[in-house]
């Protein structure tokens, strides 16, 4: 079950890197695209939607695995947030900005992808 866990944090956390990545590199809110279709790919697979699909068209069932995942993602989706914490502490404790003028739109970018995650948290909570 740890195993399971781990998995989930790594991949959300791959996700994370990826969307702040291209805030970081390119000009314009492009990142915003990939941070919407993956809140839309996540609250559509917390649903069942695709595990229904799944199970309709390839004959797949439901595993304990499945069942663990669906959730872990409730509360191992927040861990990546404390290293961009703990990067601003430590900057604010050697007397430095948290957040460089030139690293605002990462900082926003961070902001929202922590917004998505407890928003998504909320719609799966509601809608099962």
């Amino acid at each position: 079950s740890l195993m399971v866990g781990l998995l989930h944090c790594m991949a959300e956390g791959g996700r994370m890197v990826l969307i702040l990545t291209q805030a970081r590199r390119h000009e314009g809110n492009g990142w915003l695209l990939a941070l919407a279709s993956g809140f839309t790919w996540n609250v559509f697979t917390r649903l069942g939607f695709f595990g229904r699909a799944a199970r309709c068209v390839l004959g797949l069932q439901v595993t304990t695995y499945t069942l663990l995942l669906q959730q872990v993602k409730f509360c191992l989706g927040y861990p990546r947030f404390f290293a961009v914490l703990a990067l601003a502490l430590a900057r604010l404790s050697i007397g430095s900005r948290a957040v460089s003028e030139k690293e605002m739109k990462v900082a926003w970018a961070t902001l929202m992808l922590f917004a998505a995650e407890v928003l998504e948290d909320l719609l799966v909570s509601l809608l099962t």
